[in-house]
């Protein structure tokens, strides 16, 4: 049956059908059945547009539905600005708006009288009364406060005032400017507080922090450029916490390394036992020095001796180490011993270096000795004074020669002894005691000199390495921020440090100097108290600990820690006591701030549904509520207790910027972010982030609180959200697309199957080879019609599949199935295709998507193989978290990005014109990757080859 369009057309151009020629009928059949064809094809495409409106209608609908709630949710944000505005009218700030174009003021709070005195009206009567009370000398700041605000910045500043009753005033604003599109500032709105007092009492503190700063700078210094290695170590772990740069250099471990160990991990196992016994029964008697053995990184065991001090570090209770490597000096002990025993040997059995000097004619005898200690075989050679004096240290020699000399001829001397430095016969240095007896004739005439040298070189390292010891121990008392006093058994001082001078300028009736009674010195609310602690540590002979508060000569409270230490002699008897006080008044005052704050919350923190913590200037936690409690184990697996670190708590990579943020919240600022947390079965949770300082009544930040509310149900949404709104817009995209196809590559055919059949219908006496050469171009119109109908059929039916039945797809079985089919090119082209699935060789989707995906690439890679080298196709698989990535590597051709780039997953496009092809493959790639929920990319370069990259989520 002839298609009615068809119809129409040949009653339009021939009058009477029964005329057409027989030979006609049959093209006339064929065209009919290519009009039947579209006109099915067009009605299928009418129905998924409908489709697609029947989706948009509902997404319209329920846009309809947010707006409705978006106007309730106006209503009540107008009903709470009402409350808000009549709050406002009633705050301590002052809240006010200018109009900047104009100069004319907007509205001023009622808080401008607390403030400036005046009254609003009086702001609105005089426009330039806001300037006439800003101090004369601070006028400059609000010049530079306009030049920021007409560049769009938003101010922070604080300047003087002059109030109304002539008073001066500290104010700080915070005003934000608002410009319009052409970068014009059209108005300003801001808010003004008092912050007088805030002032006064930072002035105060500034003070008290640069003497902290200065006292903590010389701590750091100290510890760090300390010639001799310290750290350290928790109280209760013995792990190290901090460690300097002597120890590093002369352990042998790195500062990481150190930082990841504790005290037991520099012992030999023989001493941990020890260590750990002497830690665990440790008195407050027991010495808080002694030698132990150590062992540095490669393995060498050496003595140390330790000198141990108490401290608080950060909150924590901790030993402050000093390890002063003793093993020359052991060894220098020893052989001084040894050497000292050998002296007095061989002044019984003469085998000491002894010399017997002829003062007549200036020969020189010399022990055997002389060559057991010197080197010097005095058979060998011919041995006089001379011999002697050129071995003398050159520095030496003069002051030696000079005073041997002087003795010599002082009457009656009888005696001589010098120190020096003596060159042994292999070039060393000896330190070496010399002495002798003069012998006199009958005439009181010096005829000879005999006496005795002794090496002791030993002796004299010894006594630097004990010189320098001491000397470093000294400066780190000094040094210290501890106060240290040292009293005899009736509270005599003996000794004291610089910290000691400096607190007594403030605690005690007169400067600190020895021989006082250090009793005597204190205020006499102050006298029974520590009199009656330093009887308790002399009666018990233990160490006292305590914290003690009292109120300074200005009335401001002060805390002092103090430890008092039994001293002890060799026999055990108590000699004396040590005073140790350390000010912590800072840390008191932040305690009990933020236990008030604390105390105040609770209520809040555990009935809220939001996870709360409260947090301190060190980022230690100082509370929370049962809700972060359980968040914490839920989201990071671990429990959140009172006095950790917070920030060590959160994962590794994300400590960094969450310092940073949280720095900037004990700066002032109020900061909210989201945060999402991978759970084990791939799905995420996310959370809404708050945090927001602490103060206290002077406006001073305590620390900060971290609320944390679970968004996850409404991130879901908003994703599902967007992912129906992507794919509406991708579906529109792909309508449009059809459209542009049916619009201009079916109009080209079915117009030159129009104009054909009308010069065939129109030419009834046409020749035979006219008629042939319209026929092959119907035929070649109807062929190109039937392609394209054929793959817009494809592309739709493709689509239609998109319900078949989803399963765990091999990768690697893909690649033997395709290299079985296509063998015969694979041998041919001696092509080589690599792959490598070790980590991700599976996938679940549908198996004919992937199939054909896989396939496309594959044969797109050896169809623009490049004919200069054997073509090699890479195939890789990397997954990571929730998502699986596969690349397609080759070394063909390539594409030009630069050309074609936005063109390449294009219907019908094609970028190398001298092979044959549709132009189709890509596009089907990308579509079936989209459709099952993965994106695709490309990179290629001309005749270096492609790479497209798969991106699916598990």
């Amino acid at each position: 049956m002839i298609n009615k369009l068809l119809q129409r057309q040949i009653q339009k151009h021939i009058k009477d059908p029964a005329n057409i020629p027989p030979d006609f009928k049959a093209l006339l059949n064929v065209i009919s059945e290519s009009y039947d064809h579209h006109e099915r094809e067009n009605k299928l495409l009418e129905r998924s547009i409908d489709l697609s409106s029947k989706e948009l209608i509902e997404l319209n609908q329920q846009l309809k539905k947010d707006i409705l709630e978006r106007e309730k949710t106006e209503k009540k944000i107008k009903a709470v600005n009402k409350e808000l505005n009549i709050l406002f009218e009633n705050l301590d700030e002052h809240l006010f708006s200018v109009d900047m174009v104009s100069s004319n003021l907007i509205q001023m709070s009622a808080g401008c009288k607390k403030i400036y005195g005046y009254e609003p009206f009086e702001f609105f009567a005089d426009k330039s009364l806001w300037k006439k009370v800003i101090h004369p000398e601070d006028q400059v700041i609000a010049e530079l406060q306009l030049e920021s605000l007409r560049l769009g910045k938003r101010v922070l500043n604080r300047y003087r005032i002059i109030h109304k009753d002539n008073g001066i005033r500290w104010i700080e604003n915070k005003i934000i400017p608002t410009v319009n599109a052409n970068g014009k500032l059209e108005r300003i709105d801001g808010i003004t507080n008092d912050i007088t007092e805030r002032i006064i009492t930072e002035q105060k503190i500034k003070q008290n922090e640069t003497l902290l700063v200065s006292n903590e700078k010389k701590y750091r210094s100290l510890f760090q450029s300390n010639p001799m290695p310290m750290w350290l170590i928790d109280a209760d772990t013995y792990k190290f916490l901090d460690v300097n740069t002597a120890a590093i250099s002369h352990y042998g471990y790195s500062r990481a390394e150190f930082l990841s160990m504790s005290a037991l991990d520099i012992r030999p196992d023989a001493e941990r036992q020890r260590f750990l016994d002497y830690s665990r029964s440790k008195t407050e008697t027991q010495s808080n020095r002694g030698i132990w053995e150590h062992v540095k990184k490669d393995g060498t065991v050496i003595n140390v001796e330790i000198s141990l001090d108490h401290i608080d570090f950060e909150g924590m209770p901790a030993h402050l180490i000093l390890a002063n490597d003793v093993t020359e000096r052991l060894v220098a002990e020893k052989k001084l011993k040894l050497s000292n025993e050998r002296y007095e040997l061989a002044m019984r059995a003469t085998h000491d270096a002894v010399w017997d000097w002829n003062l007549v004619n200036s020969e020189l005898y010399w022990s055997e000795g002389y060559e057991t200690l010197f080197g010097y075989k005095t058979s060998e050679e011919e041995v006089n004074i001379n011999s002697w004096i050129s071995r003398i240290h050159p520095e030496d020699v003069k002051r030696v020669t000079e005073g041997v000399i002087k003795q010599i001829n002082e009457p009656e001397a009888g005696f001589w002894q010098e120190e020096y430095r003596y060159i042994k016969a292999d070039g060393n240095i000896a330190h070496v005691y010399d002495r002798g007896y003069i012998v006199y004739n009958e005439n009181r005439v010096p005829i000879r000199m005999v006496g005795a040298m002794s090496d002791i070189t030993n002796r004299k390292k010894a006594e630097e390495i004990y010189q320098k010891s001491e000397a470093n121990l000294r400066n780190i008392l000094e040094n210290t921020d501890t106060a240290y006093v040292l009293l005899d058994e009736n509270a005599k001082i003996l000794s004291f440090n610089s910290s000691a001078v400096m607190l007594a300028q403030s605690d005690l009736k007169e400067p600190i100097a020895e021989g006082k009674n250090y009793v005597d010195l204190l205020a006499n609310h102050r006298k029974t108290e520590v009199k009656q602690a330093i009887r308790k540590v002399l009666t018990e002979a233990k160490t006292l600990n305590y914290e003690i508060r009292y109120d300074n000569e200005f009335g401001l409270a002060k805390w002092l820690h103090v430890r008092i230490n039994p001293i002890m002699n060799i026999e055990g008897r108590i000699m004396g006591v040590s005073v140790a006080a350390t000010n912590i008044t800072e840390r008191k005052i932040s305690e009990n701030m933020l236990r008030k704050s604390e105390a105040n919350l609770r209520t809040i923190f555990d009935n809220a549904d939001i996870s709360y913590v409260l947090l301190d200037k060190k980022f230690r936690v100082v509370s929370h509520n049962q809700k972060a409690a359980i968040t914490f184990r839920k989201e990071l697996h671990k429990e959140l207790a009172e006095g950790s670190n917070f920030i060590s708590l959160l994962p590794k990579d994300r400590n960094a910027v969450s310092r940073n943020r949280y720095e900037l919240v004990l700066r002032g600022s109020k900061i909210t972010y989201e945060q999402d947390f991978t759970q084990k079965d791939g799905t995420v949770n996310w959370y809404s982030i708050n945090a927001f300082p602490v103060y206290d009544e002077l406006k001073n930040i305590l620390g900060l609180i971290i609320a944390a509310e679970d968004i996850t149900s409404r991130k879901y949404e908003e994703l599902e959200k967007e992912k129906i709104t992507s794919d509406l817009i991708q579906r529109n995209k792909t309508l449009e697309q059809f459209a542009y196809i049916i619009s201009h590559n079916l109009r080209s055919p079915v117009a030159n199957i129009t104009g054909l059949s009308n010069i065939i219908l129109n030419s009834p006496s046409m020749n035979g080879n006219d008629f042939k050469k319209c026929m092959e171009g119907l035929a070649l119109s109807v062929k190109k019609l039937d392609d394209v109908i054929i793959d817009l059929n494809y592309i739709l039916q493709v689509r239609r599949e998109i319900n078949e039945k989803k399963e765990a797809v091999s990768f690697s079985g893909l690649i033997r199935d395709i290299k079985t089919s296509i063998n015969t090119i694979i041998e041919k082209e001696q092509i080589t295709i690599k792959t490598n699935f070790m980590h991700a060789n599976e996938l679940f989707a549908i198996k004919s998507y992937l199939n054909s995906i896989f396939y496309n690439l594959i044969s797109n890679s050896i169809k623009y193989r490049n004919p200069n080298q054997k073509p090699v196709i890479e195939i890789n698989s990397t997954r990571t978290n929730n998502k699986i990535q596969l690349s397609f590597r080759d070394n063909g051709l390539g594409i030009d990005m630069e050309a074609n780039g936005n063109k390449i997953f294009g219907l019908y496009k094609k970028f190398h014109n001298h092979i044959e092809g549709k132009g189709m493959g890509l596009y089907m790639v990308k579509t079936q990757v989209e459709i099952l929920g993965g994106k695709i990319d490309v990179k290629s370069e001309v005749n270096k080859g492609t790479e497209f990259l798969l991106e699916f989520e598990v």
